[in-house]
Formats: C-alpha cells, structure tokens, sequence
C-alpha cells in the first residue's frame, strides 16, 4: 500500500487509525510518495518510514527541503496582500512545528510512470503551490491526488495564496488539472470531488480570465 502525504506532527495518531479501520498496519506500507514539501503534509515522514520501513518518494526539487538542505518555498512578502501575510503568520503560530527532515530514497521526474508502484500510475507535475508540487494520476481508473493544486473547501478554489509563490504557474497547474479531467479529484483540504465535470468546467473558465488579468498587468506595466 502507498501513503501519499504524512499531514502535521500531531496527526499520526490519527493515520495510525485510519489504517487500522482499513485492517491495515505501518508494515502494509509500501512507499511514502510527497506531494510537496509544506509542513502540513510532511509532519509525521520521518516516524511513518521508520515504523513502516517504506522509503520515502518526491520530486527532485522537493527533495533537498525534505533532507533538511533548503528552505520551504515561500512567497516573496512584497507580492502578497497584508492579509495573506497576516494569514501566513498565524497559521504557523498556530501550527508551531519545526520543518520535518528525513532521509529520500527517490527524486521523482516530471511525469514519471509509476506502474511498478501501482499499475496505469504515474507522476504530474502540478507547480505553483510550490515550484516541485506533483500529483498523482491513475490513468485507467481516472482519480488524480492533486495535493494542494486546489481547495475544495466551499467548491473548488486558488490554493492559499500566503503559502503559493507563483500563482501564475499555480493557476496554469489548475488548467493542467482541467485538461487531464480526472473522474476524482482528491485534494489536500477538503472532500474529494466527484464528479468533476462542472466544477472542472468552472474552473477552467475562472482560470483563463485568471491568466489573461495577470498578462494585461505584466503588458501594461
């Protein structure tokens, strides 16, 4: 079995009970895979490989933040409204946790088939949110686990601003999303969808107004 993301520090009790609902054990474990290297979906890597034995799999530039070598990509402050960055702030008080470091057995490619893990798996490269974020797309079944790519808090929306730092990158990573049009899209806050069609349908339209605003303030200025 694959574990895709590890949540905060203080939630392994709770992975630990959802795999013993599914009749499930850390040495079910097979692999840890990483969507993206931010502190609440990396908290609990470390001990979950060591109480599972599972290596640890990201994208190669999510890869050095996770062994502790670069910093968590953050948005430069100057490009993000006060509020976000009073956001940002506060969600790390509140989190209060330091960077998770461990050990990455495999740096992940762009697009990399994964059907020696999982058959008709494979990697998708979905930055913005972070400049390594990835999914994970089953291409026969047609669910994609899109990490932080989107929200689906109260329908689908940007992902936090205070904690993306290239949101036109991020938005093109929601067009992608669009254009694979997976039957479920699973997300990294908030249930997964299904179907998906209208809300992808929204979306996609919400993205282009998106990309084209962002181009007239880079034309005009």
């Amino acid at each position: 079995m694959v574990l895709v993301d590890a949540g905060i520090q203080r939630s392994l009790p709770q992975i630990e009970r959802s795999l013993k609902q599914a009749r499930l054990a850390w040495r079910d474990l097979t692999h840890i895979f990483i969507t993206h290297a931010h502190p609440d979906h990396v908290g609990n890597f470390p001990e979950i490989a060591r109480l599972s034995g599972a290596p640890v799999w990201a994208h190669r530039l999510e890869a050095p933040i996770l062994r502790g070598q670069k910093p968590v990509w953050r948005p430069n402050p100057k490009s993000i409204r006060w509020v976000d960055r009073w956001l940002e702030q506060s969600i790390a008080t509140l989190i209060r946790e330091p960077q998770a470091t461990g050990a990455v057995e495999r740096e992940l490619q762009e697009d990399e088939p994964l059907s020696h893990v999982v058959p008709d798996l494979r990697v998708v490269h979905l930055p913005g949110h972070s400049a390594g974020h990835i999914g994970f797309y089953h291409q026969l079944e047609g669910w994609l686990i899109g990490g932080d790519v989107m929200m689906n808090l109260a329908g689908l929306s940007f992902p936090m601003a205070a904690f993306t730092p290239d949101p036109a990158e991020a938005w093109r990573s929601i067009l992608r999303v669009t254009t694979i049009q997976p039957q479920i899209l699973a997300l990294g806050h908030g249930r997964p969808l299904h179907p998906t069609e209208p809300a992808l349908r929204r979306m996609a339209r919400r993205v282009q107004r998106e990309l084209q605003r962002m181009q007239a303030s880079q034309n005009a200025s």
